[in-house]
């Protein structure tokens, strides 16, 4: 798996931002399901969930929107249903983000060293308002309301 070399626009986006209120998200899993190779999966039914206003009324700064009309990578969406780019879910994120501090030698708040943010979103619900993300700056996965704003770094496998 490779992860993106930036992030994906230029602030933080929410995952839905009408879906912590109406409890509307699906895909979730408890903490021990090992999601490892769902991440493509996941983003497709995320777009196609967007898309179809499962979630609510859209929100400025979405996720859903930002991975349509992002221009530098090849994301799935409903204009290119073969993108080779996704959010990565929560095993995926969190072997990224391992691989990093244990062979790159990144540090709890050194993460602006290799261009990191502090919080990372995955594709991965918790349940039906908290989505999983990375804690970069703290070097742990964790949850946060789906309406929380997060940076947005893809993966992809070759």
């Amino acid at each position: 798996m490779i992860l993106a070399l930036d992030d994906v626009g230029a602030a933080g986006y929410a995952y839905a931002t009408n879906g912590y209120e109406n409890r509307l998200l699906t895909n979730y899993h408890t903490p021990d399901f090992n999601d490892f190779g769902y991440g493509k999966q996941w983003t497709r039914t995320y777009i196609d969930n967007w898309n179809s206003s499962k979630f609510g009324s859209h929100g400025r700064l979405e996720v859903g929107d930002i991975l349509q009309n992002y221009p530098l990578y090849s994301v799935y969406s409903s204009k290119n249903t073969s993108g080779q780019w996704y959010l990565p879910s929560r095993a995926e994120l969190s072997a990224c983000m391992d691989y990093l501090y244990s062979e790159m030698g990144l540090t709890v708040r050194g993460n602006t060293k290799y261009g990191l943010e502090d919080y990372y979103i995955t594709c991965a619900t918790y349940d039906n308002r908290y989505v999983y993300e990375a804690k970069v700056k703290y070097g742990e996965m964790d949850t946060k309301g789906c309406d929380v704003l997060s940076n947005i770094r893809l993966v992809t496998t070759f």
